[in-house]
């Protein structure tokens, strides 16, 4: 009976320090201003946009890309111009990204990305309009200042 008694606590302890050591996926994004996404960042988004693992021909791979984030609703976290910190991005997506229409992203040429001061992408939530002027965008893009 002592012997059972051990076993069930020696289980149970395992059991809590195994689970302890595991992190939401989201704790690890939107952790600077950096417009550089890490890994973790990348796999959310790719969660988000490709609901089945495309191979990168048949999706967009934001990995080393300088990526912004836009919200067609003007709030406080936009702080009237629709652009969003890669923070305020982030926290949206707890618990989960459910509630936050018209999501997408916008990639930019090569003339675009040298106007936008180097930015790839941009990704778009909460617009449920059809079209977005790329010059404006490019506009609000060329005065975001961030800290590594």
């Amino acid at each position: 009976m002592k012997l059972r008694r051990i076993l069930i606590a020696a289980i149970f302890i395992s059991a809590t320090q195994m689970c302890s050591g595991q992190t939401n996926l989201l704790d690890s994004c939107g952790m600077n201003s950096n417009p550089l996404l890490n890994k973790y960042e990348i796999s959310v988004l790719d969660s988000l946009f490709f609901t089945r693992k495309k191979p990168i021909t048949g999706g967009f791979n934001f990995s080393g890309k300088r990526v912004a984030f836009y919200s067609c609703t003007k709030n406080s976290n936009t702080k009237g111009d629709g652009l969003l910190s890669k923070k305020d991005f982030f926290s949206l997506c707890r618990p989960d990204f459910k509630g936050h229409a018209g999501r997408g992203f916008i990639t930019f040429t090569e003339s675009e990305k040298a106007e936008s001061k180097g930015y790839d992408v941009v990704i778009i939530i909460d617009c449920p309009y059809s079209a977005i002027d790329k010059a404006a965008l490019i506009q609000k893009l060329q005065q975001i200042k961030y800290d590594e």
